[in-house]
């Protein structure tokens, strides 16, 4: 298996945690295993909590591609929502006066 071989939100099985692909690039790739909706109470940016970890080239004989029906069934494959709708941000009293900044400005994120 090359890291070419993988899709972006393909379910994947490594080192026997459950997960998905969230990122490729030609060096790495990477796997959230974990993705819980916060509660609105909490003062998040993007309203969800993501863990991941990197799978590079030579981990590659640890990932499974093909998953079981149980594994199939795990929870983080159904996610509510997509974390970069910004549900939670949107209904924010805290960033309801600035406009959403572009995701690729870093120097000026509110102009």
């Amino acid at each position: 298996m090359l890291l070419t071989d993988l899709q972006l939100l393909q379910p994947i099985v490594c080192d026997g945690i459950v997960g998905y692909i969230n990122f490729i690039c030609e060096d790495y790739v990477t796997m959230t295993f974990m993705d819980e909706p916060l509660p609105a109470s909490m003062n998040s940016r993007w309203g969800r909590h993501q863990v991941a970890m990197c799978i590079y080239p030579q981990d590659l004989s640890k990932v499974r591609v093909h998953l079981t029906e149980k594994e199939l069934n795990h929870p983080v494959l159904h996610r509510a929502s997509d974390s970069l709708l910004n549900h939670h941000r949107k209904n924010n009293k805290k960033f309801g006066s600035r406009p959403a900044p572009d995701r690729n400005s870093r120097s000026h994120p509110y102009k």
